[in-house]
């Protein structure tokens, strides 16, 4: 891995160099084309002057007789030799170092020096000239440069050597052969040139490749010498932080401790260290307080000692239940009271020596607040149903007044009957019954309507009892269910707490719902607290009358069908109350058991509820879930243990009567 990183690392640089040595070469030769460009802009000017003297030297005048004027070689030189100077001086100025700027000012050198041979009559020494421009073109080290410029002269040599031989070699006729050798004499310096500028290329690479390597050498030194550099600071500020560090710590050592040590005996849960075989280590005031102890009198104690029997015998198994999780166990005072309280057991190892520390709270007040809670909230939900329950017993106490007042009536027109049957009896025992007497007796009985009263009066009787029945009925039931109950389980016939929890809250479903009841004959009784779980049961009839009230406004139908029912699953009591209501839509499904949450408006539900009967449920060791269908109905489900066994392991779990376990 290493040397395929090294690899990579070289080839990167390499590329890296290459790129830079071609920067430099490319910069290198841009500052040779400029500074060629400006020395041939300065060359052009002085050949314009030089043509222009030599051609007034040469042949200043023409003659023609008497008459004289400047010569055609003065204009061609003025203005031929110009334009020659003007365009390479133009480029020169406007766009210097490109190699459109190098070909035209070849090209315009070649043609100078064209200019210059016809102006000295094609005078061998001026041929000379266009070997020496070559020379001056290889400057630019570009053999692309040459090669136009050498096309151009020997286009010039041969044209004019078939055309105007004069002009070029100074006589009147000249063999091919000529322009030829001329040609070759130019290609031969080309060559030279060519070769001298391959090399010098190639040396100019070779330099630039150098000077990249003395940068990338340099750059690297530079970053490794800066990277050391840094790495010494960070190291000397790393000391620094060090040694500040180890000065701080050294100096608080002591003030940790004494601090950890305040912090431990002030806590105000208890905290007690024990080894593996139970022996207890330490403990801090609370924990001491909360035992009824001295901590000299418990430290080097067997942990057995504050745990009633019988796990006070088993401490190891009650250590390892409780680091599975935290629990609601039952300590043991000095003086033999037990008390409720919450423990949580960690597993530490420090210096070789395996230890456990419980935290331990007091949870006797917390414990009371939660039964006057329940039953506050019991209560209150009795309360809230007071309005309808009232209506509930008005409802019969009504027609039994209503009977009462019949009763009433009745009887008072049974007086004047009374009073004929009184003579009628006088005057048969003084044996003369006249007809008078028996039309008066018959009268009586007329007005007072004895067949009426002897179908009626039955059946007021009947509806009064009936009515008390009701009354006394629901009044039982409230007794029933606002009672505190017992503070430990009993068994209960579940359909009898469901009975009594649907007439309750009778006021609430009635107007909304029809009651189907469809409980199992053959559930046994289960052991549970029957105070906290008839909570439970109103809270599901109520929310399922109100599920169903929702819906009526939506669907316009009359009323809906609550049904309430047991029956056995498994080893569990089941319990469940279907509605016909709205249902709940699914994405909040599993927060419906969440304290607080609540899809009813403002002032109807608080969001306790389900929160409560969850707490009940769990408390019991059971469950509770719901299945429920958007816009056709919910149902609960309340599932409770059957074993005995089981109901008493788990009420004295959750009720803070069972041992440390």
């Amino acid at each position: 891995m290493s040397n395929t990183h090294t690899v990579q690392e070289t080839s990167r640089l390499s590329d890296e160099c290459s790129t830079r040595a071609e920067e430099l070469l490319r910069d290198h030769q841009q500052t040779i084309y400029v500074r060629t460009d400006r020395m041939f802009g300065c060359l052009m000017v002085l050949q314009f002057l030089g043509g222009v003297v030599t051609a007034y030297i040469v042949s200043p005048l023409t003659w023609a007789g008497s008459a004289s004027e400047p010569h055609i070689h003065v204009w061609a030189a003025i203005f031929l030799g110009g334009a020659l100077t003007i365009l390479p001086l133009s480029l020169v100025i406007a766009f210097p170092g490109k190699a459109a700027s190098r070909h035209v000012i070849g090209i315009c050198q070649m043609l100078m020096s064209a200019l210059l041979i016809h102006l000295s009559g094609g005078r061998i020494e001026t041929h000379f000239h266009v070997f020496g421009s070559l020379a001056f073109l290889a400057v630019y080290r570009d053999w692309r440069v040459l090669l136009s410029a050498t096309i151009v002269v020997a286009t010039d040599h041969v044209v004019r050597g078939i055309f105007w031989p004069q002009s070029v070699y100074g006589v009147l006729t000249a063999t091919p052969w000529r322009s030829l050798e001329h040609a070759a004499w130019v290609i031969f310096e080309d060559v030279f040139l060519i070769v001298a500028i391959r090399q010098n290329v190639l040396e100019m690479k070779q330099v630039a490749l150098h000077r990249a390597r003395l940068e990338m050498t340099n750059t690297l030194v530079e970053a490794k010498v800066k990277d050391r550099t840094a790495e010494l600071e960070q190291v000397n500020r790393d000391l620094e932080v060090e040694i500040a560090e180890r000065h701080r710590a050294e100096k608080e050592a002591n003030s940790r401790q004494e601090r950890l040590r305040a912090i431990f005996e002030s806590a105000g849960e208890g905290i007690v260290t024990i080894d593996a075989q139970g022996v207890i280590e330490s403990l801090n005031a609370a924990a001491a307080r909360m035992f009824g102890y001295r901590e000299d009198e418990l430290v080097g104690q067997n942990v057995s000692l504050l745990i009633p029997p019988p796990e006070g015998k088993q401490h190891e198994n009650y250590i390892e239940s409780c680091l599975r999780t935290d629990r609601d166990v039952e300590g043991k005072r000095k003086d033999d009271s037990l008390f409720p309280l919450e423990l949580a057991v960690s597993e530490v190892h420090i210096a070789g020596m395996h230890l456990f520390t419980a935290i331990i709270r007091d949870l006797t007040h917390q414990k009371q607040l939660q039964c006057e809670l329940a039953q506050a909230q019991k209560l209150e939900s009795v309360g809230q149903l007071a309005a309808g329950i009232a209506h509930e017993i008005n409802t019969p106490i009504q027609y039994v007044g209503d009977n009462t007042r019949f009763l009433e009536e009745a009887f008072g027109g049974l007086d004047t009957a009374w009073d004929g049957f009184d003579k009628l009896l006088q005057a048969a025992k003084e044996g003369h019954i006249d007809q008078p007497l028996l039309a008066e007796v018959e009268a009586a009985l007329l007005r007072a309507d004895i067949e009426y009263l002897r179908e009626e009066v039955p059946l007021a009787i009947e509806q009064s009892l009936s009515g008390i029945g009701r009354v006394a009925k629901i009044v039982r039931a409230m007794k029933e269910f606002s009672h505190p109950g017992a503070e430990e389980k009993c068994l209960v016939n579940l359909a009898d707490a469901l009975e009594t929890t649907i007439t309750v809250a009778r006021n609430e479903w009635k107007y909304v719902a029809e009651m189907v009841t469809e409980f199992d004959p053959e559930l046994p009784e289960v052991s549970c607290l029957p105070g906290e779980l008839n909570q439970v049961f109103l809270n599901l009839i109520v929310n399922a009358a109100h599920a169903i009230g929702d819906a009526l406004g939506e669907v316009g139908v009359e009323k809906g069908t609550i049904t309430v029912g047991t029956r056995r699953h498994g080893e569990r009591a089941e319990v469940f109350v279907r509605d016909t209501g709205i249902g709940i839509p699914k994405k909040i499904q599993d927060r419906i058991f969440d304290p607080f949450f609540t899809t009813k408006e403002v002032g109807k539900g608080t969001g306790q509820g389900l929160a409560i009967a969850r707490s009940v449920v769990d408390k019991h060791g059971g469950t509770i879930h719901c299945e429920s269908t958007e816009g056709q109905g919910t149902t609960f489900f309340v599932r409770l243990p059957l074993k005995a066994q089981e109901n008493t392991v788990e009420a004295h779990e959750y009720e803070n009567t069972d041992s440390l376990r």
